[in-house]
């Protein structure tokens, strides 16, 4: 098995690493073997994180990674940002294509005010 550099994965959070980074391509190129290392390494992360890392949530939607799905429900039950409840919902959606999850990205769209690009 070979060794995954989690930074190859998720860069630091800010702007200036990023802006337009998509780590969909890296994923795929693993194999199976290392697609469990990789969760394994976010799964960890998600639960030392104070805060929700967007990116790390996004990467194991696309594992569709089962194990994550308890963190992101957290999230969403706790989150107080309609553009979050938007994009967590559509998330877990993409785990495990819960029906309420659309209903609750429906809803939470609904309330979403101003310019706000939703790009998911």
């Amino acid at each position: 098995m070979n060794h995954i550099n989690i930074d190859e994965f998720i860069p630091p959070n800010n702007y200036q690493f990023r802006r337009d980074f998509t780590n969909t391509h890296l994923v795929d190129k693993l194999n199976l073997s290392e697609r469990k290392q990789l969760e394994e390494i976010l799964l960890g992360r998600l639960e030392k994180e104070e805060r929700m890392d967007y990116l790390i949530a996004e990467t194991l939607s696309y594992l569709k990674s089962i194990r994550a799905v308890p963190f992101l429900m957290t999230e969403l039950e706790t989150c107080e940002n309609y553009v979050f409840e938007v994009i967590l919902s559509a998330l877990i959606f993409q785990i495990n294509k819960d029906p309420r999850m659309t209903r609750i990205a429906l809803a939470s769209f609904l309330k979403v005010e101003g310019n706000y690009n939703l790009k998911f």
